[in-house]
């Protein structure tokens, strides 16, 4: 349909072109205009390697957004407000693409605007946290929602995104202090409840010698297989528990 009134708009553009009146350049912009809005936006739409030529870098280009949950170990529900930094690593790169330093809500939940589209690593980690890590697509003129099930792991107090010796040489230093007093160092408050304490220690001894997740240039790849290997086991789960419970 588009294609045929096309052909009309031009066949008119020609038979009066040699009038050279107000109404051809009328003409000519609507057909210019028609060819843009229904013949080559929706074309770039369809393929997804094109749509580069579309967004983001034109007026009219449209981004993404990013919403999600993360908790943080050791943290009681409604005492999640946290600092966090984000990045994005596109497929195959080691260098983050984009990077966000934002707070979380106390129920753990974060957002981020204005996101070129495409597929990404998200890294999520807080100062004293190991790294959590996720594949995702962000979509034009939408917002990606992610819910990390696992929590952000605690006791990397020098925030190297491993837990080891160095760590427990600065939580040992401000053990048994409070916040205002000498010696207080925050990133070894672990839970956050303005001591350092007993409570402290359990959370770094709980994740010691482990380290968070370390992006390299298959972890599009890796990440990907991780979330559809998931997918498929809730489905596995579903369907054995509705044979299950049919069976009774």
């Amino acid at each position: 349909m588009h294609y045929s009134l096309l052909v009309v708009f031009l066949a008119v553009n020609k038979l009066i072109l040699p009038m050279r009146t107000v109404l051809t350049r009328i003409l000519h912009f609507l057909s210019a205009a028609y060819v843009l809005l229904f013949v080559a936006a929706p074309s770039l739409m369809a393929h997804p390697s094109h749509n580069h030529l579309l967004y983001p870098h034109t007026t009219f280009g449209l981004k993404g957004g990013l919403r999600g949950t993360v908790k943080l170990e050791g943290r009681p529900e409604g005492q999640m407000t946290t600092r966090l930094k984000i990045q994005l690593y596109q497929p195959g790169k080691t260098v983050p693409f984009h990077i966000e330093d934002i707070y979380a809500s106390n129920q753990g939940e974060f957002s981020i605007d204005d996101i070129i589209p495409g597929n990404y690593v998200l890294t999520i980690k807080n100062m004293h946290t190991l790294q959590l890590a996720a594949a995702i697509t962000i979509a034009p003129g939408t917002e990606t929602v992610i819910n990390f099930k696992k929590p952000l792991l605690e006791g990397d107090a020098n925030d190297d995104n491993q837990i080891d010796e160095a760590d427990f040489a600065l939580l040992s230093k401000a053990f048994g202090t409070l916040q205002g007093g000498k010696g207080y160092n925050s990133v070894t408050d672990f839970n956050a409840d303005n001591t350092v304490s007993v409570l402290d220690f359990s959370l770094l001894a709980g994740n010691y010698q482990t380290k968070g997740y370390q992006v390299h240039e298959n972890s599009y790849t890796e990440l990907s297989a991780m979330a559809t290997a998931d997918l498929y086991l809730l489905i596995v789960n579903k369907v054995f528990f509705r044979r299950y419970y049919a069976s009774k």
